[in-house]
């Protein structure tokens, strides 16, 4: 339990960090998105007040290209509720989802794309979830 702790107080320390940066550099913002994930590109990220994050455009790819878009990303979140290792969600919403494909399979390594998010233990609480346009592939 103490090590989960420390290890959300590390992230949400760098994030705060990474935010303070951002706020002088925002293409710096899009960078280090990619940089700790490799499969997440991000373009036109942005900061509000309370560290609520925008995005213009989110991609998740694995080798076969993009499978995952979304567009118009808004994302209204409590960063502090991190120390006690919970994700808190007021509101995620979208203008555009597409769905290309599923993913291709990657199994459960704990290294690669994605596992800086992996490590992080957490509880994920979202009060709202609006996407005005979803598309999902056919057949």
């Amino acid at each position: 339990m103490r090590r989960s702790r420390l290890r959300a107080a590390l992230v949400t320390a760098g994030l705060l960090a990474l935010l303070g940066v951002a706020a002088t550099r925002p293409p710096v913002l899009d960078r280090a998105v990619a940089w700790a994930d490799p499969s997440l590109r991000a373009e036109g990220l942005a900061i509000g007040w309370g560290l609520d994050l925008s995005a213009r455009r989110i991609a998740l790819a694995d080798a076969g290209g993009d499978w995952l878009t979304l567009r118009g990303l808004r994302l209204d979140w409590s960063p502090m509720a991190l120390l006690s290792g919970r994700v808190v969600i007021r509101a995620l919403t979208a203008r555009a989802v597409t769905l290309t494909r599923l993913p291709a399979g990657g199994g459960g390594s704990s290294g690669g794309p994605g596992a800086l998010w992996r490590a992080v233990p957490t509880q994920v609480r979202l009060d709202r979830l609006a996407i005005d346009r979803l598309r999902l592939p056919v057949g």
